[in-house]
This record gives structure tokens, sequence and C-alpha cells, in this order.
């Protein structure tokens, strides 16, 4: 067992190395949304000038000079030609005459747009800007879709190593040496969830090779690895080691621990793995990513923890209780038993009182769930990144001198439809064009005129509630009002218009979703306790009770309420 989960281990560390590459940042809905059949109609209407929209600005800006001056001019000049020769970096473009829309109203700032193929060809111009920003009297900052991403991955990573690698595996090494109270049993469960947690992103890399993986598939993976890893084996750990307080041998208390802590950890596993499976019912990229990691470490860590952990106590037997603590790790047997003795007599009092007990553990629960009634669904934008990453310090610049410019506009694309349809686009950009939310927009049709479309700004962060309430309120209310009567067609897309999509495909499921989950859950628990239990309880024997799921022979003698609640 332990040489096929050392290959195992060895072959995930080269798929980790080999093949966890090209993880998205990128959210979409699966399917047809919106948006989508906008984006579609757009691209068909403009032809190959749709895909060339830039997708990044260096935001060029001085206190001192304005762009007539020509030290501003040359500046500009050689950081588009730098920006030119990086990698994966087409359709770099400015221009500096009066008027131009590259140009700030107050002719002291200037954009470069660009067109970057992925979040990492990004990375040599974030390179380039910050190597330019504040030399000769210039400011420079950089912003758009892959800066963001790029920044959001970098975060990611770094609160990767913070959070769940400095913080989190540290405290809870700490905690478990004070609870076993001997090194070796206290790192087992550790060493369980790392191992886990590779295993996992070994299969994870298989999955990157054939589908698109969000980047925080890593974050969860390692955040429920640690979590599953170390409370399962703790369940395990801890009863092989009461089993050999109570005068088992070696081999008995692994089977006696096989039959009831092992139980236990399969029965949690798979009720969580039922209830991540939900998750997949949602059509969005990023949370059956997140799915499918808690999914396959689930997986994992219950297979560890069944076959992995009881050929590990095989081999070291009592040795698990090596290097006792100083101070804890004295009479561990005594402890265990004075811990058993405590929720023993826990368990008394509330069964002396469960009237009480029922009140008081349900009062506390429904105040930890009533913030849920102001539940706010959002998606994380560039105004929620640090304000010094790059992404976040661009946005700020493009809102101070272009506030009238949206990195991702609106785009509302009309086909079919009576003739009035161009009349009736003309009113909608009239009433965008004085909406504080918008701003004037550009009407442009494709050369068979069937299909017209309006390009306009959205102001602010193209992700957040505003913004995507402005859209929602563009569906239901403008558009509706401006084509009465038309009989066309209006779709809305662009990146805010994906955001309210976004919204609807997280939120429109949930009742099938938790449908889903406590209906399998509970025929799941029918199947693997309630039935097996009360067939064992009375005595009988059937196809519903495997022989690895029955109670212990004192329960079966004596099985009264109070006793299997001790």
């Amino acid at each position: 067992m332990l040489a096929i989960w050392g290959i195992a281990v060895v072959v995930a560390l080269i798929l980790v190395g080999t093949s966890l590459h090209g993880l998205t940042t990128s959210v979409h809905v699966v399917g047809t949304t919106q948006s989508s059949q906008a984006e579609a109609l757009y691209r068909q209407a403009l032809g190959a000038s749709a895909g060339q929209r830039p997708t990044d600005v260096i935001v060029v800006s001085s206190k001192s000079f304005t762009v007539s001056d020509g030290s501003f001019r040359q500046f500009v000049a050689r950081l588009a030609a730098r920006v030119r020769t990086a990698p994966g970096v087409t359709d770099v473009a400015t221009g500096l005459s009066a008027g131009s829309q590259f140009v700030s109203p107050d002719h002291h700032a200037a954009l470069i747009a660009l067109r970057a193929a992925s979040d990492a060809d990004i990375k040599p111009v974030v390179k380039d800007v910050r190597a330019a920003n504040g030399s000769g009297g210039f400011a420079v900052a950089v912003t758009g879709d892959h800066t963001v991403g790029n920044d959001f991955t970098t975060l990611s990573a770094s609160d990767l190593k913070h959070g769940e690698l400095d913080f989190g595996l540290p405290i809870s090494i700490v905690i478990l040496l004070l609870v076993f109270g001997a090194v070796v049993a206290g790192l087992m469960p550790a060493l369980m969830a790392l191992l886990s947690i590779i295993v996992g992103l070994g299969i994870a890399a298989l999955l990157a090779r054939e589908f698109s993986l969000s980047v925080f598939i890593v974050n969860m993976m390692t955040g429920m690895g640690l979590a599953l890893g170390i409370d399962y084996s703790l369940f395990i750990i801890s009863r092989f080691r009461e089993e050999r307080g109570h005068g088992h041998g070696k081999d008995a208390a692994i089977r006696i621990t096989g039959a009831t802590a092992s139980r236990a950890v399969l029965l949690s596993g798979s009720t969580f793995v039922v209830a991540l499976l939900g998750m997949f019912l949602v059509p969005v990229t990023l949370l059956r990513s997140l799915a499918a990691g808690a999914v396959i470490v689930g997986v994992v860590s219950v297979a560890a923890a069944l076959t992995l952990l009881p050929a590990m106590l095989s081999l070291i037997g009592d040795r698990v209780n090596s290097l006792p603590l100083p101070v804890v790790g004295k009479n561990l047997g005594r402890s265990d038993a004075a811990r058993a003795r405590i929720w023993t007599a826990v368990t008394g009092r509330v069964m002396r009182r469960p009237a009480v007990s029922l009140a008081l553990a349900g009062g506390v629960m429904v105040l930890a769930a009533v913030p849920v009634l102001g539940l706010h669904i959002g998606q994380s934008g560039v105004t929620t990144l640090p304000g010094n990453l790059p992404s976040k310090q661009g946005y700020l610049a493009v809102q101070r001198y272009f506030p009238n410019q949206s990195q991702d506009p609106v785009e509302i694309v009309s086909v079919g439809g009576a003739g009035s349809a161009r009349a009736d686009l003309s009113k909608l950009e009239t009433v965008l064009a004085g909406d504080p939310r918008f701003g004037p927009g550009v009407i442009q049709a494709s050369p068979d005129g069937k299909i017209l479309s309006l390009t306009g700004p959205i102001r602010g962060d193209d992700v957040s509630s505003q913004d995507v309430a402005a859209v929602r309120n563009l569906r239901q209310q403008l558009i509706p009002s401006a084509f009465a009567g038309s009989g066309g067609q209006v779709y809305v897309g662009g990146q805010t218009a994906d955001e309210a999509d976004y919204f609807h495909a997280v939120t429109s499921p949930t009742p099938y979703v938790l449908a889903f989950v406590l209906g399998l859950s509970f025929l799941l628990l029918i199947r693997l306790v309630i039935l097996p239990s009360t067939l064992s309880l009375l005595g009988q024997r059937s196809w519903y009770q495997p022989r690895w799921l029955d109670w212990l022979p004192h329960l079966q003698a004596d099985p009264t309420p109070g006793t299997l609640l001790r």
C-alpha cells in the first residue's frame, strides 16, 4: 500500500510540474446567454474589426507637460515602441492630436491601447510600465482585462502562500501536537493532508489538459485538503490510540478503528462529495472548477484515510506515541480517558435537559444564520484589489483622466424588426448619452444593414453591483421603452452584461441545488446509517447491512437510546 501511494505521489508531482498550467481567471456562463448572443451578432455585424478591440490600456500622465509638448510626445512614442516588442502584444495604438479619444480633456494624460493574447503576455508590459513610471516627470499605469487577470493570479498565489501555508498549516500542526501530546501522532494528520493535496493536484493537472480550470482551484484544493486530511486522520488516529489504551492488540485496534472511525470518515466524505456535486448544477465555469477541486481532494483524502493511514499504523504501531511533548505528552492514555469522561458528562447533561439543550443550540444556530437574509451576490472586480497592484493603479488613473471612457463598453445589438430600428437605436443612444451611468455611444451597421449595434461606455468598475444594476435597468426598462412596437430582437452584451448573466446563472438554480444536495444526502444516510443500524438493532441480517457497517457488539447487546448516545 505504501508503494502504491508512493508511486501516486511521484506521478502527481510530475504532472503538477508539467501540466498544471494555463489556469484561467475568467468566469463565464456555460451555454447560451443574452450577452453571448449579443457578442455573436456584434462580431457578425462588424466582422474582423469586432475582434480588434484593445484588451488593456496604458495611461501616461504629467502634471507639468501636456500632449502638445515634444517631451510628452517622445516619451509616449518610446514607450509604445517598447511595448510593441513584447511577445503576444498586438494592435498597439495611440494618438496625440487634439480631440483624439486617446487624449484626456485637460491634455495632461494620454492612452496607449494594446491587445494582449493572454494574462501571461501582459507581464512584460507591466514590467515596462513599472520601469517607465516616475521617469522624466511622467506617471505611467496600466489596466485592462489581462492586467486585472494577472493581478488576481498573483494575489491568489500570495494568499495561498500566506494564508494556508504560512499560517494555516503551522497553526494546525501546533494544535495537533497539543491534542495528541506526541510529535509523531501530531505530524501524521498533516502528512496525510499534504499527500492528499499533492495527489489531488496531480489529478487536477490531468483535467487541465482537457478542460479550462480556474486558477482558484489550487486554493480550494489546498484549503479543503488541509481541512479534510487533518480531520479524517484525527478521527482514525484518536480511535486507534483509544483502543490500544483499552488493551486491544495492534491489529485488533486497527480493525475496530476501521469498523468505527473509518466508517464515519467514509460517510462524512461521501456526504461532502454529494454536497459539492450539487455545484455542477450551476452553469458557471468558476463554481464548477471549485467543485471539481473540492470533490477530487475529498475523494483522495478519504482514500488516504482508509488505506494509507491504516497501513502506516500497522507498521509503526505504538510508535505513533513517539517523541512525547514535555507537558501535554505525559500519561497519554490517561488524558484520552479523561477527555472521554468529559464528553460523557456533557452528553449526560444534554440528555437530562433535552428541551433546554435543543432550544439553546437551535437558538444559537438561528442567530448565526440570520445574516444570510442580507446576503449580497457580487463579483470581485478591479475595485476590490489592493491599491499596490498595477491594475488598480491604472483603473484609478483612467477614472481620473478619462471618466467618460470604458475599457469594456456596453454592446447593444438590434436585429430584425420594422424599418424604425435605426431610429429607435438613435433614440436609445440619446437617452444613454444623458444618463450618468452610461455615456455617448457609436452606432454601426452590418454591410447588409440587417444588424445594428450601439457601443457605449459604462462608468465605474464594470463588474460592480452598481454597473450590473444599470445593465439590468437597460434591459428591462430603457430598451423596451425605446423599441416599443418595433418587433425586433435587442440583445445587450459586454463585460457587465456577462456579469449580469453570471449572477442570474448562480442564483436561479439555488432551489434545484438545495433539493439535489439534501435529497441525495438523505438517501445516502438512509442507505449507510439509518437502515443498517435499524436492522442491526432488530437483530436481523440482510443485504441492506454489509458486514463492515455492523455496530459494535456491545451496542447490539444493549440497544437503548442512552447507550447509543453515550
